[in-house]
């Protein structure tokens, strides 16, 4: 069973930078090979719809790249059996481990594509196509480097963006 976008994550992409959505569609197909599914939770954003985010303290600027199409959220789901048809029982996850490794699909379909893309559990990255760890060494990396300047490390793992 091949990993497709269901209607409410291609609603999502629906404004969304047209390279970008590349990189997302290639990376879900990379995500199955390590078992782990995502859907699309936010793309573009209205300026009414974000100022609900900075509102709830969702999101912690104004200025943001979902605003211009240029962000996506995912959301991970890993399965909990598998049945005749494929996997089965799909359950949300928050586990930095599940977001690691989806960062790690999308650096692949990032690089194929060409495209600069920054990750929300390492903002000190412009392009993680150019890290040469792996995702969950720039991760490590990023909150050392907060930790170091004496700051609380801002992570939003199920966030990408356009560089």
């Amino acid at each position: 069973m091949a990993f497709k976008f269901g209607t409410g994550s291609l609603s999502c992409l629906k404004d969304v930078k047209p390279e970008l959505v590349a990189v997302m569609k290639k990376a879900l197909g990379y995500s199955e090979d390590i078992g782990v599914d995502f859907a699309v939770t936010c793309g573009k954003r209205t300026p009414p719809e974000h100022e609900k985010f900075v509102a709830k303290g969702a999101c912690w600027h104004w200025q943001s790249k979902h605003l211009t199409g240029d962000a996506v959220d995912l959301a991970a789901y890993i399965y909990m059996g598998r049945g005749s048809s494929g996997p089965v029982d799909p359950r949300l996850t928050l586990e930095l481990a599940v977001y690691d490794n989806i960062a790690e699909a999308v650096r692949r379909a990032a690089i194929e594509q060409e495209v600069a893309v920054r990750w929300g559990a390492c903002w000190h990255i412009e392009d993680i196509g150019k890290w040469k760890g792996t995702m969950k060494e720039a991760r490590l990396d990023y909150i050392n480097a907060q930790r170091m300047k004496g700051q609380c490390p801002f992570i939003d793992a199920g966030h990408f963006e356009l560089s």
